[in-house]
């Protein structure tokens, strides 16, 4: 099936930043499973900031919520996830250096029982040095940046992964040792507002921040790019992704499909 991308024409009374840039209230997801609705979603901003989520079960039940902290730099700080009953359940704190980069990243989990913790080490030779203390078992992993300054490869104990980029920072090649994955873009619409520069607005101007905060080029490699990505291809599957954009360009929907079965849908809502 073709990818389809559909651009909705409307007059739009939203505010803007003093930028100019549309502000994002938050984003409802519909999450799917072999065609039924299995979760909603709900991710909220302040002035295109992400501050917390809420998850619901298909009967519309609360089942998990988060909220994201931000230092007096701006800068995320910390993250902290309650159960239904607002028990505490998962905690994070991020540590940064002088510079804004990431130094270390600890996490606490299953109330408290299970913590990791990630120490960032920044290295002359322009790599960066991650050593992992998961509950007692340490692990370890290198990245390298490329001549633009951002992450390329990822060699750990037991994985490692290298992502070829186009000259907008938008992969094209993910070789990892699980095979290779190849990306597809929409090249009419560029991003912008939000899901533009959401990282940058949750981490600074340090671009590798992101990566480093995941602990994984993987899952990570496109937060540099400024492309709508439409399709990956991977050994494993495919994923496709269908875009509505209003008559501004700005996204207001996106359908996510695995191997053409529906996978999400999630709509874009501005103030």
């Amino acid at each position: 099936m073709s990818m389809l991308i559909g651009i909705m024409i409307f007059s739009c009374s939203s505010n803007d930043d003093e930028n100019g840039e549309r502000l994002l209230a938050r984003t409802l997801q519909e999450s799917y499973d072999q065609g039924a609705l299995s979760e909603h979603i709900t991710f909220t901003y302040e002035n295109n900031v992400y501050t917390s989520t809420t998850f619901y079960n298909s009967s519309n039940e609360l089942t998990y919520s988060s909220k994201w902290f931000y230092n007096t730099e701006g800068l995320l700080s910390g993250i902290k996830s309650y159960l239904p009953n607002g028990e505490l359940d998962h905690e994070s704190t991020i540590s940064y250096d002088t510079f804004d980069r990431i130094i270390r990243h600890q996490v606490t989990e299953e109330k408290g029982t299970y913590t990791t913790t990630s120490n960032f080490t920044y290295n002359s030779d322009n790599t960066i040095s991650v050593i992992t203390d998961a509950n007692g078992n340490v692990s370890s992993k290198t990245y390298y940046t490329n001549t633009s300054g951002i992450i390329f490869k990822e060699v750990g104990d037991r994985y490692s992964v290298e992502v070829t980029y186009d000259s907008d920072n938008n992969p094209t090649q993910k070789i990892s040792t699980l095979g290779t994955t190849s990306y597809t873009y929409e090249n009419t619409v560029l991003k912008q507002g939000v899901v533009l520069t959401l990282w940058r607005n949750v981490f600074g101007g340090e671009i590798n921040n992101p990566v480093l905060w995941g602990n994984s080029l993987d899952d990570y490699a496109d937060s540099y790019g400024n492309k709508y990505v439409i399709r990956e291809e991977s050994p494993s599957g495919s994923n496709r992704y269908e875009y509505v954009f209003d008559s501004e360009g700005y996204p207001t929907q996106m359908n996510s499909f695995y191997n053409n079965t529906l996978t999400s849908k999630l709509k874009y809502i501005y103030e």
